[in-house]
């Protein structure tokens, strides 16, 4: 069920934004200042099975957030301490929303900072409860040790084989994908994404620029490991294998069943089966 913030029914708190942030620091004996102009409240809804609202610890819209979940707008808790840190949250759809994650790289500065990862939480009805998936912090740590490991402009040695790193680009012009030996994420024309990991859960992200500001939306000249593939062409590395479509990229986890598929301004995934 869906409805307006203010007209309460059964399933929606009849909380505004604000309300509910109110109620929620409240109830998780928050204390300090906080501004109000700051908060997020753009994952927020009081109908929604699960929604969220990010709270800039340091008080402006550049801190790192704490977030809150709500149940049908009403207060159910923070994020555990294992998705702290989150720079920003999205919708994904009724039941989920996604954190979004900006970090420095080594060498890099904050406002330089390159970093990207994401975790979701989502409403499971038979527990009762939130769920989680993902762990920023071993993303960052292994991003940083990755970039660590990688030659230098001298052409130093490095801990990370180019070849594991590959780009397949799709003949129709129709979107991209970027691949290596954990994951392979795919974009496609409308500033969507999906990511689909070696191991665990896809992920969908349905607004690039929401989640990764200033990050470029294509490829711009020759690019290193690149394939380029008519409608119809798969390419399979490291048990998964993706096809070029007329609208986009389809991807198969062989080893995990799951599976993501961009498709001009649509997305979708399955989860693991095994």
């Amino acid at each position: 069920m869906t409805g307006a913030a203010g007209a309460s029914t059964p399933q929606c708190s009849g909380l505004t934004g604000p309300e509910a942030l109110g109620a929620a620091r409240k109830k998780s004996g928050t204390s300090g200042p906080f501004s109000e102009r700051e908060a997020d409240f753009s994952a927020y809804d009081d109908c929604a099975v699960l929604s969220a609202i990010g709270e800039p610890l340091g008080g402006t819209a550049a801190s790192a957030m704490d977030v809150h979940i709500f149940h049908h707008g009403k207060y159910v808790g923070k994020v555990s301490e294992k998705l702290e840190g989150a720079s920003g949250v999205t919708r994904v759809d009724e039941d989920t929303v996604q954190l979004y994650y900006v970090f420095s790289l080594p060498g890099e500065t904050t406002a330089e900072a390159s970093g990207r990862t994401t975790a979701t939480v989502s409403w499971d009805a038979a527990a009762g409860g939130p769920v989680e998936s993902g762990n920023p912090g071993a993303d960052m740590a292994a991003a940083s040790a990755s970039a660590s490991a990688q030659p230098s402009a001298t052409g130093a040695a490095g801990g990370v084989s180019k070849d594991e790193f590959y780009i397949l680009s799709n003949s129709g012009g129709t979107g991209f994908c970027i691949g290596s030996a954990k994951r392979v994420m795919c974009f496609g024309k409308h500033d969507n994404a999906a990511i689909l990991p070696a191991t665990g859960a896809p992920t969908r992200i349905p607004d690039l620029q929401a989640a990764f500001p200033g990050m470029p939306m294509g490829l711009e000249g020759p690019q290193p490991n690149s394939v380029e593939l008519a409608p119809g062409q798969s390419h399979t590395h490291r048990g998964i294998t993706c096809t070029a479509t007329v609208a986009g990229f389809d991807c198969t986890n062989t080893t995990t069943g799951a599976s993501i598929s961009v498709a001009g301004p649509k997305m979708s995934s399955t989860r693991p089966t095994r």
